[in-house]
């Protein structure tokens, strides 16, 4: 039906967006951290988002999309692929893994800023290789 629309690829896609924020409606409403209410919505553009403020008939919905604009969407880990490739990681997916796990760690309040978010991933990657032990 989109594609008979013949709307530009943009629209297209904040379309397919409003519609994936209406379906996860709930899950929206219900998050408790702030990570799960970044991970659900930072998918999607500012204007997916504007429309689905605008359609949610729930409040919590609508207070959750605010949080992410006004504050989540703002919150970056200061560590980055330097600090684990100076620890010895290759460069590869588990980068993304682990810098998520410290922005998740951030939004909840779990590390602060700075110096605790180098001794976060020193402690992801010591539980790592506890876990899994090289060959």
């Amino acid at each position: 039906m989109i594609r008979r629309l013949r709307v530009s690829r943009d629209v297209e896609t904040d379309l397919h967006s409003v519609l994936a924020l209406r379906d996860a409606g709930e899950k929206v409403r219900d998050a408790v951290k702030a990570s799960q209410v970044y991970r659900l919505l930072h998918p999607h553009s500012a204007r997916a988002l504007r429309v689905a403020w605008l359609a949610a008939g729930d409040d919590r919905i609508r207070a959750h999309i605010d949080w992410f604009n006004r504050e989540l969407i703002y919150v970056k880990p200061s560590v980055g692929g330097a600090l684990l490739k100076s620890l010895g990681i290759r460069p590869g997916p588990q980068y993304g893994r682990i810098l998520h796990a410290v922005r998740d760690a951030l939004l909840d309040g779990e590390v602060k800023p700075g110096e605790e978010e180098e001794a976060f991933v020193r402690e992801l990657l010591d539980k790592s290789l506890s876990e899994n032990p090289p060959n």
